[in-house]
């Protein structure tokens, strides 16, 4: 157990809400680095260990997020760390549901890594913003029907949305290398660029309709004080995303917006939401 502490919840998390946490945390590690590993030297490092050792750490998650939902409500959703939590797993998840359709070792490659940097970047924040940091009245307006609904769909749209951003990237990484003639082990396990830009837009067509669904429960959450929700940073950055996104999925049916302007304005959006995300933390909590 001293091992997989990091770091310390005083009287907030039980003696297996932490376990559960701290392991899965140690088994998104192991299977970012046996994914990494299988894509240079797929012989020695298959894809089945990493696939397992990925179940272990999102079944870990699920529990640890199951204990808490039933001892604390909606608590969970009410902070910073444990959205990004939900974020990481949620890539975890949504990792499991393509490869059910397509595996390819280079998707494990690179949404795992970037799970287990959620994760990493999640924990410093522990101290400040973990499961302590949530007040009574930031608590309440999670469990309001309409807030908890809208939060949900922005945490899933946000998924969607850091899915396709890692597509995005290996579009453009492919797409680069066959401009450029280079050839490597990397690059020959991507998908072909078709794949690929069907992939971003699945995402991001998911991720905008929760988003928009998000937004939209938002305003009739809001209502009552619609203009001063209206004038927050926060509000302002998710309606500048939304529109950048919009831009996306209107732009699939122009063929000059197609291919690596698409990937830009992907990549451009999930930068936005990062700014949304860093914004909440100094704010000391909240999505």
């Amino acid at each position: 157990m001293s091992l997989l502490k990091v770091h310390d919840f005083p009287a907030m998390l039980s003696q297996l809400e932490s376990m559960l946490l701290h392991g899965g945390i140690l088994a998104c590690t192991i299977a970012a680095l046996l994914a990494l590993l299988g894509l240079f030297w797929p012989k020695r490092f298959g894809l089945a260990p990493t696939n397992v050792t990925t179940a272990a750490a999102f079944l870990a998650f699920l529990g640890y997020f199951l204990s808490r939902f039933v001892t604390s409500g909606a608590v969970p959703l009410a902070n910073v760390f444990e959205v990004m939590l939900l974020i990481a797993s949620g890539l975890i998840l949504g990792y499991f549901i393509v490869l059910l359709k397509r595996p390819h070792p280079a998707l494990a490659a690179w949404v795992l890594p970037m799970a287990g940097v959620i994760l990493f970047a999640a924990l410093p924040l522990g101290s400040i913003l973990g499961p302590a940091s949530v007040d009574t009245e930031r608590s309440d307006s999670v469990n309001n029907p309409l807030i908890l609904a809208h939060v949900v769909l922005a945490i899933m749209a946000t998924v969607h949305f850091a899915f396709a951003f890692l597509v995005a990237s290996m579009f453009l990484l492919q797409d680069r290398a066959l401009k450029l003639k280079r050839d490597s082990v990397a690059v020959r396990a991507l998908p072909p660029l078709e794949v690929l830009e069907r992939m971003v837009f699945a995402g991001v067509a998911g991720g905008f309709a929760m988003l928009t669904l998000a937004l939209g429960l938002g305003f009739a959450a809001e209502w009552d004080d619609l203009g001063a929700w209206l004038t927050r940073p926060k509000v302002i950055a998710s309606l500048a995303m939304w529109l950048v996104f919009l831009m996306v999925v209107a732009g699939r049916y122009n063929h000059r917006f197609r291919g690596r302007r698409e990937m830009y304005l992907v990549m451009t959006g999930f930068l936005i939401v990062i700014i949304v995300y860093a914004y909440s933390a100094t704010m000391a909590g909240g999505t």
